[in-house]
């Protein structure tokens, strides 16, 4: 469906451990490893991807989305960081050149861009009446097993999905805002219980019956396909999926098998986003 420069591959190299710094432009480092400078051929091809699923959630089709990867370290995290922001109206900054930033002009509450924010009970209460009023993208790290959102957002991982799932809290008092867009972060938690079980449970259906009522789109970032059967949980809630493949590293065999593994599930495979292909993107549905 797209393809990924390199330049945002090299993201992902970085220490994933949460609250580090892991960018610096202009020598001032930056919380998050979500940057808010991009190539704009990669800029414009992350608002093709998102005018795709816009389209289609048009006609009722694409509310629910979920994106896995093969295999481990072939991106989806970044991937669904990126299009959840965008579809979220986050600003991001492009550039003509890779080593030539060009500074467009960007709301101040930008800046840490991806900064979280611990909200108080009233403004809680708050925040979740703007919620169900404005219908806001929801990012939701389904990866129970090696959970990556956190990090894009500088987020803790833990108190998410894993502890709903269990009981143990109510989503409404997990949900975390990304300032600069109207985008809700759910990061995976820890979970006590196999994640497949969580995952296939009726409590999970339930809870993303809820998310559809308040929710303009939901995006899930998956385990990899081929070493588990969570994404095979995810597609049974999801309105489509997309495959993340990663240049030069994804054998072909190996992207045949995944495919084969979601199409035995009766998943709705809507697409394939090839990342780190140096050339830029080729858009395909």
């Amino acid at each position: 469906m797209s393809v990924v420069h390199e330049l945002l591959s090299q993201v992902e190299k970085q220490d994933k451990s949460p609250g580090v710094n892991r960018l610096e432009r202009r020598g001032e480092p930056e919380k998050g490893i979500l940057d808010s400078v991009l190539p704009e051929k990669v800029l414009n091809d992350f608002y093709d991807l998102r005018e795709y699923i816009r389209i289609a959630n048009k006609r009722d089709q694409m509310q629910v989305v979920t994106l896995a990867s093969s295999l481990p370290g072939e991106g989806s995290p970044m991937i669904s960081s990126y299009l959840s922001y965008l579809m979220a109206n986050g600003s991001v900054t492009k550039s003509t050149d890779a080593d030539e930033m060009i500074q467009e002009e960007v709301d101040p509450i930008f800046k840490p861009a991806f900064k979280s924010k611990t909200l108080n009970s009233g403004e809680e209460r708050k925040r979740s009446t703007e919620v169900v009023v404005k219908r806001d993208i929801l990012l939701v790290d389904a990866n129970l097993r090696d959970p990556g959102l956190h990090c894009y957002f500088d987020l803790e991982a833990e108190e998410g999905l894993g502890e709903i799932l269990e009981g143990h809290m109510d989503w409404k008092k997990v949900i975390k805002p990304v300032h600069g867009a109207d985008l809700k972060v759910i990061t995976a938690g820890v979970a006590e219980k196999n994640p497949a079980e969580l995952l296939g449970s009726l409590e999970f259906g339930d809870l993303v019956g809820q998310w559809r009522e308040t929710f303009r789109t939901i995006v899930f970032d998956s385990p990899p396909v081929l070493p588990y059967v969570d994404s095979l949980c995810l597609s049974a809630v999801s309105d489509g999926m997309i495959l993340v493949l990663r240049a030069a590293q994804t054998r072909w065999e190996e992207a045949q098998n995944a495919k084969r593994k979601l199409v035995a599930a009766h998943a709705n495979l809507i697409g394939v986003t090839l990342n780190s292909f140096a050339n830029g993107f080729s858009v395909k549905v």
